[in-house]
């Protein structure tokens, strides 16, 4: 179904999307390639987003390019109050919030991970350098040294506070920049860079779909659904309980150009148990013995919680174990691990405190255009009797403070009802 833009009028204080009603200037404009995402300031709340294909204007026409869709996008959300801008001369005018926003957080840090230290210029081959617009988010005792053709367009830097730097793109040897000083910012939010979200207490739907609830669509799909165990009252699922491995549940996640963001770094938290000490795969993000660089977690014989990171490239050098004895409850109730990677090392955090660092070796980025898996991986038999409270992904690494603030906000123990 097509995602079907409506502007509000050049008086007009709003816009929609679909049938639901926005205010204009208080949303973002993201771009990674021809891929557009619309959000707010509140982390989490995701307006649209998808390929410059998904989108129609008010007539029902589609956009035949991505910058016409951003054109189109730009006059639309922050209509008269939209950016002016001269190449001209160093003029630099712009309302807070009126101007493209390519997404370079990955790369120049984010509000809740910023950057320290000396700017380095960096041009994403997949974006044009001469056109759009980047942000960082940048903290240090000491004012940042700029790159060749970085220009000052206004704003003080405040050291030791968070400081948002602004940069638009005239010609390759012009950036001009502006700084925002962030004191006082709250930004330690956990769902910044939430890809996939699935909770469990929230039951599937008639067609045995579960709701992604980080706001990227990444809806899953329960395979053998006769097999899974629903407990309303525990707010879990019970996958993998058939003795005929052939007719186990498991979950299928079908891969989306969001999902494909996880190959640089990324944080998994899993809330889960077993009925029993089985091991086996409980997630994978690729295809066992085929193009094997993806992500597999899952249950060693001796209880300990693994996961690898290009089994196929890197082998043993890939893996991280949590520390013994088997921390996972076996009696029917579930405990969360939380398991970071940042391209070198991979941490199993449980109960909120760091259970054990692993560095691996460096190999190339994570990246599978295939289906993820829930339960299994796809090629190995599906785990037995795995049940699962809370699943999610974010394509980026929480800090520890983040860690401790998932541990109150992904409950693990059932609220008693009023």
């Amino acid at each position: 179904m097509a995602i079907k833009l409506i502007p509000g009028g050049i008086d007009s204080d709003v816009f929609m999307v679909g049938n639901r009603t926005f205010t204009k200037g208080k949303f973002f404009l993201y771009r990674k390639g021809e891929t557009v995402l619309v959000n707010s300031n509140e982390m989490g709340a995701v307006v649209a987003f998808g390929h410059y294909t998904d989108f129609e204007d008010e007539q029902g026409n589609s956009f035949s390019s991505v910058d016409e869709l951003m054109e189109y996008l730009n006059d639309m959300i922050f209509g008269k109050s939209g950016a002016n801008m001269s190449r001209s001369q160093l003029d630099y005018q712009y309302t807070e919030g009126s101007v493209l926003q390519y997404d370079r957080k990955r790369m120049f840090g984010s509000h809740t991970n910023p950057l320290s230290g000396q700017i380095m210029d960096y041009n994403d081959g997949s974006i044009d350098s001469t056109r759009g617009e980047g942000l960082i988010f940048h903290r240090d005792e000491n004012e940042p040294t700029f790159p060749n053709g970085f220009i000052h367009g206004g704003g003080t830097y405040s050291p030791g506070e968070l400081n948002l730097i602004r940069y638009q793109y005239f010609t390759k040897g012009f950036k001009l920049y502006t700084i925002e000083n962030l004191s006082g910012y709250e930004g330690g939010d956990v769902f910044d860079g939430l890809v996939l979200y699935y909770d469990f207490s929230k039951g599937g739907d008639i067609e045995n779909s579960l709701l992604d609830q980080s706001g990227y669509n990444n809806n899953g799909y329960i395979e053998h659904p006769e097999d899974a165990i629903w407990d309303e009252e525990e707010g879990t699922i019970t996958l993998g309980n058939n003795e005929d491995v052939e007719l186990r549940s498991f979950i299928r996640v079908p891969f989306s150009k969001s999902l494909g963001y996880v190959k640089h770094q990324f944080t998994i938290l899993v809330d889960f148990g077993k009925r029993g000490q089985f091991s086996g795969v409980i997630f994978g993000s690729n295809t066992t013995g085929s193009g094997n660089n993806g992500i597999n977690m899952g249950i060693v014989s001796d209880g300990r919680v693994e996961l690898e990171v290009n089994e196929e490239s890197l082998g043993s050098g890939g893996r991280g174990r949590s520390t013994s004895p088997a921390l996972y409850p076996t009696d029917g109730s579930t405990s969360k691990f939380v398991i970071t990677y940042d391209g070198r090392d991979v941490r199993f955090y449980y109960n909120g405190s760091l259970n054990k660092s692993n560095e691996i070796s460096e190999g190339e980025y994570m990246y599978n255009e295939e289906d993820w898996y829930i339960g299994k991986q796809n090629g190995r038999t599906v785990s037995a009797i795995t049940i699962f409270r809370h699943f999610a992904v974010w394509d980026r690494v929480l800090s520890d403070e983040e860690i401790a603030n998932v541990w109150n906000h992904f409950e693990s123990v059932r609220q008693e009802e009023c």
